[in-house]
């Protein structure tokens, strides 16, 4: 307890330090075509910034009844498109061979937007899946590694990934054993027979006692983005960046106020 006291008082001094240098940006609501009265969350875009893909807890695949115990409705991929003009055409639900009356969510999408990779529920066991789009139809999701050597989805909780832009390497969240505590980013790196190798955790450069989350791989190919609940940060998760050389990886740098809060 006292460990966790002092590592959120280390937020408040760090939060006072990055307010005092804010970020020239702006940030803008996207809007009711994407917004609504229910949490939505997740997005992910195509490299061209085109197509937006999220999650979003509002009526959808089975209507006002297909809902959790508590009442909520379940997850469900949506998909936008960039209209002429700039702004986010209304968001319409993805296609059936994605969304079921269970739990889907986005979680990545490869750079051409021809791969979505989704978390399904699992019986409490979450796992990583991953949809090709066909032409103009997407294919029903397959869970990544099965029936090969890879770990990439264990018995542990898996809740996000991302896929380079070369399609070479997967980045992807574990909280399974031996990593450095809560959940830890690994990676794995496609073979010559197609399959995915064994999973190789990042390392204690990017992963900390606490949980970091979101990876995400700039199409630069060097460029990792992530969140975190350790490193420097300024409260809850943040987001930091990393890049990778030939000696690893830079010690990761929180990508600032007020995109962190």
């Amino acid at each position: 307890i006292i460990k966790d006291i002092e590592h959120r008082i280390g937020w408040c001094y760090n939060g006072i330090e990055f307010i005092k240098t804010p970020l020239k940006c702006s940030i803008e609501n996207l809007g009711d075509s994407i917004n609504s009265s229910y949490p939505e969350y997740s997005p992910v875009i195509t490299a061209d910034e085109t197509t937006l893909m999220f999650t979003s807890r509002r009526k959808g695949t089975g209507g006002s009844d297909n809902r959790t115990l508590d009442g909520s409705f379940y997850e469900d991929v949506w998909q936008s498109n960039k209209l002429p003009d700039g702004k986010w055409g209304e968001a319409h639900l993805l296609s059936k061979a994605i969304n079921t009356y269970e739990h889907e969510a986005t979680i990545g999408l490869s750079a051409n937007g021809q791969k979505l990779f989704l978390y399904k529920d699992d019986q409490g066991n979450g796992g990583i899946y991953e949809s090709d789009l066909n032409g103009d139809d997407w294919q029903t999701p397959e869970k990544i590694g099965e029936g090969t050597i890879s770990d990439i989805n264990s018995l542990a909780w898996e809740t996000h990934a991302c896929i380079t832009a070369d399609g070479q390497t997967l980045y992807f969240t574990s909280d399974r054993k031996g990593g450095f505590g809560g959940r830890d980013i690994y990676r794995a790196v496609k073979l010559p027979n197609g399959s995915w190798s064994m999973a190789l955790n990042l390392g204690p450069k990017i992963n900390t006692p606490y949980d970091e989350e979101a990876p995400f791989m700039h199409p630069d190919g060097v460029t990792l983005i992530f969140s975190s609940k350790g490193h420097k940060g300024m409260g809850g998760f943040d987001i930091f960046f990393a890049q990778k050389n030939d000696s690893g990886w830079t010690d990761p740098a929180n990508i600032g106020y007020p995109i962190n809060t």
